[in-house]
């Protein structure tokens, strides 16, 4: 399906109403936002440390502390 479009669009033109000037727009910020993501992926933070087990336990902490605060509203008439 696409090769029957891109042949049309080589050799007829657009079949749809498009500027060149859009098209230049698009394509110029595509790039420039790939550029800025080149940039900046080769960052690297020299102070990172690994933090899962201190992500776990405190998502675990939160997630007790939650369940007794709900328990303990729900159960509190009985």
């Amino acid at each position: 399906m696409p090769l029957p479009f891109l042949a049309e669009v080589l050799f007829k033109g657009m079949p749809f109403g498009i500027d060149g000037y859009n098209v230049l727009k698009v394509i110029v910020l595509v790039c420039l936002i790939s550029l800025v993501k080149w940039y900046n992926n080769g960052a690297v933070n020299a102070a990172e440390r690994q933090m899962h087990s201190k992500v776990v336990m405190i998502t675990v902490c939160a997630f007790l502390h939650s369940t007794i605060v709900v328990y303990s509203i729900t159960h509190a008439d009985r």
